[in-house]
């Protein structure tokens, strides 16, 4: 709720019907409010606002007049992790002020809604009799999360409500926040077959069309790129997921977390895109709770040249369909961020691109490093 005067650019002008103005220096203007306990105005055209609800203010010149509604908030805001590790625990905050000029708010209160499962605590009192014209209330609450909490591809919703009574009645004001639950390893999110052997081409299926990298190409244009091998690049040095071929062996890019070890300057990631470029928002946290977004792109496999600011891994001389070989070049690619100083980075959120389905774009992230 604003009870302070809100500064205007200083320009007021009335049109009559013939498209000509006004000059209101020297015309009688009168203002009215339709509900005086939510806001009034006076004869200069200034507004107060006192209460939360809606009002219509007016204006009239010259007999005729002109209105806008305006709605009065109280200000709520939400504080929590946007990553929560099942078996956890984690504080949520939400806090409210009472804008000096205002009225004393009755019977305010905080509550939280977490899925299904979890455990709400209140920390601090939830609960206030008045909030004065200034003052500033908060509740802070302890959220466990079940130890066989399943991780989430869209993340799972808080809501905070305030409630209070001022002289216009009843209210309740509702926000929220999201919050990722994270894989227990890169290995555990896989969900894409994107290499196959040789002789069984129809095991790999990268694009929704039974399209994928060859095994043996690979391992020829660098023996590191077989299961479980280590291999540097950019300085970086990373492992080969440790799959079969034809089995899961990289994650379709739709707002996954996973959990990313280690100390240093750059965030590697090794990684490739189907059906044309995909792009999209990934965010870096860190063991504070700090959060890093940042812009994460790969081009098509087809494509042979890595999208800006990144480079190509490696680029191999054809693909498997479901029927064996076909002489098409195709790429993998690494992309680097810098990572902020003196932090450790804890997880990684992908951004959400899209499944893996034919003639659709998707993102496919086969390896993660830092150094």
């Amino acid at each position: 709720m604003a009870a302070q005067h809100q500064s205007a650019d200083g320009i007021v002008e009335a049109v009559d019907n013939d498209e000509s103005f006004a000059n209101l220096a020297a015309e009688h203007v009168s203002y009215h409010s339709d509900d005086p306990r939510v806001a009034t105005v006076s004869r200069d055209g200034v507004v107060t606002t006192h209460a939360v609800g809606a009002a219509t203010i007016s204006a009239t010149v010259d007999g005729v007049t002109g209105s806008t509604p305006i709605i009065v908030t109280e200000p709520l805001s939400m504080t929590a992790p946007s990553v929560a590790a099942p078996g956890t625990s984690f504080s949520v905050t939400a806090t409210t002020a009472n804008p000096s000029g205002g009225e004393t708010l009755r019977q305010a209160g905080f509550s939280l809604t977490a899925p299904d499962g979890w455990t709400v605590t209140p920390s601090t009192p939830a609960a206030f009799p008045t909030v004065s014209p200034g003052q500033t209330i908060t509740t802070a609450w302890t959220v466990a999360v079940p130890a066989d909490a399943e991780p989430t591809q869209s993340a799972p919703a808080l809501t905070t409500q305030l409630t209070f009574t001022d002289s216009a009645g009843k209210h309740s004001e509702n926000t929220g926040a999201t919050l990722s639950i994270p894989y227990p390893s890169i290995a555990a999110a896989y969900n894409n077959s994107g290499v196959s052997d040789d002789s069984a081409p129809a095991g790999g299926n990268l694009d929704g069309g039974d399209t994928s990298y060859s095994a043996q190409t690979l391992a020829a244009a660098d023996p590191s790129l077989t299961p479980g091998a280590v291999f540097t690049h950019d300085g970086l040095t990373f492992t080969w997921p440790a799959a079969a071929a034809g089995t899961p062996d990289n994650i379709v890019a739709t707002g996954q977390t996973i959990p990313v070890s280690g100390t240093g300057s750059t965030l590697g990631i090794i990684g490739t895109a189907d059906y044309g470029a995909a792009s999209g928002t990934a965010v870096i946290t860190y063991s504070d709770g700090t959060t890093q977004p940042f812009s994460l792109a790969f081009n098509d496999w087809w494509t042979n040249a890595a999208a800006p600011g990144g480079d190509v891994l490696v680029t191999l001389p054809y693909l498997d369909n479901a029927n064996g070989a076909q002489h098409n070049q195709v790429s993998l690619y690494a992309a680097t961020v810098a990572l902020i100083p003196g932090k450790t980075i804890e997880y990684l959120t992908l951004p959400n691109v899209g499944s893996a389905l034919i003639n659709q774009t998707a993102m496919h992230i086969f390896a993660v490093s830092v150094g």
